[in-house]
């Protein structure tokens, strides 16, 4: 197997204008059209796997909401760019929607009889997971049952992408004086910007500042403000987003004759109903409910305060000092942001039998960004992003992105293009004077997040939708909790 690099010309996308983004839309939404209905058009004695079933899942893949130019909206510094990027996955996504209601498409499905031709088990399972996803779309309902249904389904995509929206664009801050900063380090203080008006440090939302200031901050005053503007993030829009949500989440269950949304989801995981959920949870929450108990009186006993979501972080904290003399920011002093990256590229290389090496050539969206090729035996076979830095309207917390999935080149292609994933963070941009450095559950996190893209990185899935982190939903947090712990 050969697998191939990626170049400059597939990251063109970075540097694409809002004009560009939307004229890109407009054609893969006709790209798409023009797919689907060769595929209703195949007679049904020419019908197989590749024209078919492969077919579907090639015509489908320009709407995935990992594609690289819906991930400008989280990370673009260009307000429009972000906004096209927006415009390109609600329109995409409703595309996707529309081909997956498509009766004519369905009876093609139909028409494919998987038992004439000998397919490879990876593809069974394609041919399978297809078979659930049109049986979700309510083809036994009623016409006007499942127009409803699909009404629900393109109604609540464009919630999810809202309420994003609304948490990466939410602002604000607390205003502190000197005095109020009392119990942070002064590499903390000195990265602090401050208010032009008042002279007084500007703490903000952002993870970097708020983490700490929670943690360390001495004052409840400071810390109970700083914690209520947290709890708005996404303000006002969001609470009502999250209850049309649910209203239309359990209309959308009962519609497919499910009791809850919780059975609808759980039915092709391993849990299989709420119930199962329900008899794995309880009884789990009463065993741990003691030891949360006896810990909870030990600690507010310790501080001799009563504890609220405001301070037992800080009082947690406290505690630990005073009885064992930890103290997480002399911890911080050996982990160093970038020192952490590369031990993670030595250990990750021992295991896997891979080295890193920074590509300087890739096209990046903002200077802070890094990619790094993934080698195995002289070969590069992945790459790798690093967007670590916050800034105004990025996205907010920690994730990777599957940015582009590994995949054979063509039906059964003996050539494969090779993946790429993106881990997004948000750590102090370091100095010379104050290095960025991370808590152990930072690094813990960053541990996770890259064990997500090695997932991606390693694996050699020939179609799309298995390739990486596109697993079962059950195990798709195993690798990465692997190694966040071992």
């Amino acid at each position: 197997m050969k697998i191939i690099p990626k170049t400059k010309k597939d990251f063109a996308w970075v540097n694409f204008t809002p004009k560009q983004i939307r004229e890109y839309t407009a054609r893969s939404i006709k790209k798409i059209e023009e797919d689907i209905k060769a595929v209703k058009n195949i007679p049904q004695n020419k019908r197989n796997f590749e024209n078919t079933v492969f077919a579907i899942e090639k015509a489908g893949e320009d709407g995935s909401e990992d594609s690289p130019l819906s991930f400008l909206q989280y990370v673009s510094t260009d307000e429009n760019v972000r906004k096209a990027s927006k415009e390109y996955q609600e329109k995409l996504t409703k595309k996707v929607i529309d081909i997956s209601f498509d009766k004519g498409l369905y009876k093609a499905f139909l028409d494919y009889d998987v038992t004439k031709e000998k397919i490879s088990p990876s593809e069974y399972r394609l041919w399978k997971d297809m078979k659930t996803s049109f049986e979700d779309q309510g083809f036994h309902l009623p016409k006007a049952k499942q127009e409803e249904l699909k009404s629900i389904k393109k109604r609540l995509s464009i919630l999810g992408i809202s309420f994003s929206k609304n948490i990466e664009e939410y602002h604000d801050q607390i205003l502190c004086s000197l005095d109020e900063l009392k119990g942070l380090p002064d590499s903390y203080i000195a990265n602090l910007k401050t208010d032009k008006k008042t002279k007084k440090y500007i703490v903000t939302l952002a993870y970097p500042e708020s983490g700490p200031f929670m943690k360390f901050a001495e004052s409840d005053s400071k810390r109970q403000e700083l914690a209520d503007k947290i709890s708005q993030k996404g303000g006002k829009a969001n609470i009502k987003i999250l209850k049309e949500m649910l209203v239309l989440r359990k209309k959308q269950a009962e519609l497919l004759g499910f009791k809850s949304y919780v059975d609808f989801e759980a039915k092709d995981l391993i849990a299989k109903d709420s119930s199962t959920i329900k008899s794995f949870l309880i009884p789990t929450i009463e065993k741990l409910k003691k030891g949360v108990d006896k810990e909870y009186i030990a600690l507010q006993k310790h501080v001799g305060q009563k504890l609220s979501y405001f301070n037992a972080g800080f009082y947690a904290n406290k505690m630990q000092q005073d009885l064992y003399s930890y103290d997480p920011n002399i911890v911080k002093e050996y982990f160093e942001l970038w020192q952490v990256i590369n031990k993670m590229f030595e250990i990750f290389g021992t295991l896997f039998s891979v080295s890193f090496k920074e590509n300087k050539q890739l096209p990046k969206w903002h200077p802070d960004a890094k990619f790094f090729d993934v080698i195995e035996k002289g070969n590069v076979v992945a790459h790798i992003g690093f967007d670590l830095y916050p800034r105004k309207n990025k996205f907010s917390h920690m994730a990777c992105w599957p940015l582009m999935p590994g995949k054979s080149k063509g039906f059964r292609g003996k050539d494969y293009l090779a993946p790429v994933s993106v881990i997004v963070g948000n750590f102090p941009i370091g100095t010379k004077e104050n290095p960025s450095l991370l808590s152990v559950r930072e690094l813990e996190t960053m541990f996770h997040e890259f064990g997500h893209a090695m997932h991606g990185a390693l694996g050699r899935a020939s179609l799309c939708s298995q390739s990486g982190t596109s697993v079962t939903f059950d195990f798709v947090e195993t690798p990465s909790q692997l190694f966040e712990n071992w």
